[in-house]
């Protein structure tokens, strides 16, 4: 197996370095790219539990011939089987997600399967699409989570 960040084969030598978690390789790579693909990927890290899932990961993530990690898209939307087995909400935004990555068309009707955090980071996403420096997108006070802290 390949490390995903020096692009070398894993070895038994104690000092080798550790590999780098997802949403940090993602990131990486993602600041390279395309307003697109750094949507895309900041709204995949701050969700977190999608790039958690093995899967999601293998499907997405895959070693460049410089040895560096990316994102492969479009392999990631053509795995249906694995948007099969997400819960409805984890499913409609990862949809989001790639339509935002791929330059899609996403169907409205998606959206009504979005829990409410899902919805505040989709929000987020468009807004940082949008290259908006005004709009903010927070919770709901009443049940909501907090996802920034006060100044």
């Amino acid at each position: 197996m390949t490390n995903m960040r020096t692009g070398t084969p894993p070895s038994n030598d104690s000092s080798d370095p550790q590999p780098t978690a997802p949403s940090v390789v993602l990131t990486e790579w993602a600041r390279r790219e395309s307003l697109t693909d750094r949507v895309a990927v900041a709204a995949l890290v701050e969700e977190g539990e999608l790039l958690r899932g093995a899967e999601v990961r293998a499907a997405l993530i895959v070693t460049q011939d410089d040895g560096l990690a990316a994102c492969d898209w479009d392999r990631l939307r053509q795995r249906r089987t694995l948007r099969e087995k997400l819960s409805g909400s984890d499913a409609a935004f990862l949809a989001a997600v790639l339509a935002i990555a791929l330059r899609t068309p996403l169907p409205m009707s998606r959206l009504h399967h979005l829990d409410d955090r899902h919805l505040t980071l989709l929000l987020r996403a468009l807004a940082a699409l949008a290259e908006s420096t005004t709009v903010t997108v927070t919770p709901q006070p009443e049940g909501s989570v907090q996802y920034r802290q006060e100044p």
